[in-house]
């Protein structure tokens, strides 16, 4: 299984460090940087690993545009797989502007107590202050973090206090001038199951629009297309290029799913859409919530790279490019992207 950095972006190790050193809990935090008891060199990690597991669910992504004088433009995503007690399964590529794969994706495992140790900074070289930040993501309070390095190069990452986790903005300043800048273009938040209230889940149910509280529902259906595994919990570690390999073709008109893996061949299912109230209310963001389309698959029992579904299902996933493949509670599940004809 690869490490940790070989999965992050070499820019710098800062940078590399940088990307996980905050995906914590909700609310404002202050600029002011304490010693780690026992590590008088180091500033505290920017949030501790109870708060990045706390903030962290499958599915959680982030999309920064990455610019550098001289360089083609490109697009990064990182993603979060399963999501345990002990950690995450963390998936990584680069994508064109128009969203073409260039280089991945790449997968690694990490552990709470490592991500948070990626947000440590030596303590003489960070200034923390407090700003606000504008992104193509959006415009928040922030804490703007310095970091010199040795070379008298500096690191500057932006932390949003109303979105918690990775860097919204970072710049890689040389010599004075800015080598590379990173900038959140999107963030999709990870799976949240349950209702906000019984009363609007009621109205997703009906309408898929708005409740009177002001909590919006918006549709994502299933969409026909040819679309590729991101990645997949329950899978042998083992068959990682085959898992990246397969890929799921979903055609509405005819009524199928069918699942081709290189060299073992091709499934083609039976895709049953279910009723509207019975579409999954996920993705949680700071309006409301995702309403995916569920469908039902037949036969019930799928097997892909040697995992066994069980009353396999194909549900949307916070949006209508992006579906999973699941089963009973506690098996494995296989999630696929359609790739992207435009930014």
């Amino acid at each position: 299984m690869p490490t940790l950095r070989s999965l992050l972006p070499t820019t710098s190790l800062s940078l590399l460090m940088a990307l996980f050193a905050a995906c914590g809990s909700s609310g404002g935090a202050s600029a002011v940087v304490e010693k780690v008891h026992g590590e008088p060199e180091y500033a505290q990690a920017a949030f501790s690993a109870a708060q990045i597991h706390a903030a962290t669910k499958p599915g959680r992504t982030y999309v920064w545009r990455v610019v550098s004088p001289g360089a083609p433009e490109t697009l990064s995503v990182m993603t979060f797989g399963a999501v345990d007690d002990e950690g995450a399964d963390l998936t990584r590529e680069t994508r064109a502007p128009g969203g073409e794969v260039v280089d991945g994706p790449t997968s690694a495992r990490a552990t709470w107590g490592e991500l948070e140790g990626h947000g440590r900074f030596p303590l003489d070289a960070l200034t923390v202050t407090a700003t606000t930040v504008s992104v193509p993501a959006g415009t928040w309070p922030a804490r703007l973090y310095e970091v010199r390095r040795a070379d008298d190069d500096i690191l500057r990452l932006w932390f949003a206090d109303e979105l918690p986790g990775a860097p919204v903005r970072i710049e890689t300043m040389e010599d004075g001038l800015v080598v590379e800048t990173r900038e959140l273009i999107e963030h999709r938040n990870g799976l949240v199951l349950g209702r906000v209230t019984d009363a609007a889940y009621e109205l997703a149910k009906a309408e898929g629009r708005i409740d009177d509280n002001g909590v919006v529902f918006t549709p994502a259906e299933i969409a026909d297309g040819t679309y590729r595994a991101v990645f997949g919990h329950g899978f042998d570690e083992r068959a990682s290029d085959l898992l990246m390999g397969t890929t799921l073709t979903v055609d509405r008109a005819r009524g199928t799913a069918t699942i081709t893996t290189p060299g073992q061949g091709t499934t083609v299912l039976k895709l049953t859409p279910r009723p509207r109230s019975e579409w999954i209310p996920n993705c949680m963001s700071s309006t409301g919530y995702i309403l995916n389309e569920a469908a039902n698959l037949e036969p019930a029992t799928v097997t892909v790279v040697g995992a066994t579904f069980e009353s396999a299902s194909l549900q949307g996933v916070c949006k209508a490019e992006r579906v999973v493949l699941i089963g009973k509670a506690g098996g494995p599940d296989l999630t696929f992207d359609l790739p992207r004809t435009s930014p």
